[in-house]
């Protein structure tokens, strides 16, 4: 026994400014149709009556556009041919698919539905002779009294009679070989014919040529591509320092995000797990690198799929987002814990929660690690206070070197550059202008290195 096939989905892979996405979607029945279409659009020649002509029913339909109706005024009339090129590239497994398909597929579907109402090939007119009022030995006949009109095929029993005879009578006319057209291929009445480039573009399982048209085989495309139908399993959002993007804020304002930081920060009086018991401090680190980016948050309305998407710079891909996770730094991942209630300790790249490790009710002050050396090892104290004053020594000779450096006029152009500067790269950057006086013809290549710091 044969089995089924699986259903075919499509994964496609969408990667924009670090941020990503997978995009599935179900092409199994859209695919079937659209290969089937064009199986039977292969038909040519005696399939088609056609005598004189190899082009196949695809062709016909390919050309079947704005070129091929000179009557259109539509200045963005869409070609058969375009729409058969843009459904195959839907198919393509590396094909994402975006707003524009949406409204490319739309657009022609509104087009064919236009040319059925006003341009319908199946109410294409001709005349052909009456074979009982016609001279069977001049061929003569009333062109007004003795024809017939017939909608969407010529070739008529009568149309193939006609020929034999002329043929008879003519030497330079041969006879027919082909048989007549199936009677369903044309019709005395308008909008009952059904001729092959009919069945093509708008047959609804009723052709014998083309069992499904290009219209309904669109239909079926606008439904695969519909949000409904289109799934964005799992988005990553990158949160970077700087630039564009994403910022702490805006996932601030994304209620389940938000009750989340709230939860694992807590306040002074009930601390969350991602604070330090001990300092009070905000467990950044792991945070930014595990608690926080291993939380897959499930989406909960349109809006929220709509708002986390266009953060991403998703906007134009279609689907509705199932759910997303956040690639952090420890900087943004310190900025939403402020905006949970933390506060930034001065001069540290460090959040601390008020009121936790703090003695409430008590005189008794904690210990630091100075006092500490202190009281065991007072030989050291003096150790101590030495290297301090070293220090103090040196940071007021960079200082000053650092104030000299932006009065300069190079200098003015990085004076809100190394102010803004955490900490840590803040002492590095001092210790790079230091040295522009030193080594001078390394001064470009210092400035570059503090405008990296900046990044």
């Amino acid at each position: 026994m044969a089995k089924n096939k699986s259903t075919r989905k499509s994964r496609i892979t969408i990667e924009r400014e670090g941020n990503e996405v997978e995009q599935v979607f179900d092409q199994a029945k859209f695919k079937k149709s659209f290969d089937k279409w064009k199986d039977d659009c292969a038909a040519s020649g005696e399939d088609l009556r056609m005598k004189t002509s190899t082009r196949t029913l695809l062709d016909m339909v390919s050309q079947h556009g704005k070129a091929h109706r000179p009557q259109t005024k539509d200045k963005n009339a869409i070609g058969a041919s375009e729409v058969v090129n843009k459904l195959s590239t839907i198919l393509d497994d590396s094909a994402e698919i975006e707003t524009v398909d949406q409204k490319f597929i739309d657009s022609a579907i509104k087009q064919l539905e236009q040319i059925e109402k006003k341009n319908n090939p199946r109410n294409i007119l001709f005349t052909i002779p009456i074979m009982g009022r016609v001279n069977r030995k001049t061929l003569e006949y009333d062109e007004e009294s003795d024809v017939q009109q017939v909608y969407g095929h010529y070739r008529t029993p009568d149309y193939i009679k006609f020929r034999d005879l002329k043929a008879k009578l003519r030497e330079n006319v041969d006879k027919e070989t082909m048989p007549p057209a199936p009677s369903t291929w044309y019709d005395k009445d308008k909008d009952k014919a059904k001729p092959p480039l009919w069945q093509a573009l708008f047959a609804n399982g009723d052709g014998d040529v083309v069992s499904k048209g290009l219209l309904q085989v669109l239909k079926e495309a606008a439904e695969m591509v519909d949000d409904d139908n289109v799934k964005l399993e799992h988005l990553k959002l990158r949160v970077k320092d700087g630039g564009s993007g994403a910022t702490a804020r805006d996932l601030w304002s994304i209620p389940q995000v938000q009750q989340w930081i709230k939860t694992n920060i807590g306040d002074g009086n009930n601390p969350g797990v991602g604070i330090n018991k001990t300092s009070g401090n905000f467990r950044d680190s792991h945070y930014a690198e595990t608690a926080f980016p291993n939380v897959k948050f499930p989406v909960k309305s349109i809006r929220e799929s709509e708002f986390v998407k266009d953060l991403a710079g998703f906007e134009d891909v279609i689907g509705n987002l199932v759910t997303y996770s956040f690639i952090i730094t420890r900087r943004q991942m310190r900025n939403l814990a402020i905006l949970a209630g933390c506060k930034k300790r001065p001069g540290k790249d460090t959040v601390y929660m008020p009121g936790v490790a703090e003695e409430k009710g008590s005189d008794t002050k904690k210990m630091d690690w100075k006092e500490i050396i202190k009281a065991k090892w007072p030989e050291k104290e003096e150790e101590e206070k030495r290297k301090a004053e070293e220090r103090k020594k040196r940071g007021e000779k960079q200082m000053k070197i650092l104030h000299d450096f932006l009065a300069t006029e190079e200098g003015q152009k990085y004076g809100d550059l190394i102010w803004g500067l955490p900490d840590d790269r803040f002492e590095i950057a001092l210790s790079l202008i230091s040295m522009l006086n030193k080594y001078p013809e390394y001064s470009k290549r210092y400035l570059e290195t503090i405008k990296v710091l900046a990044e």
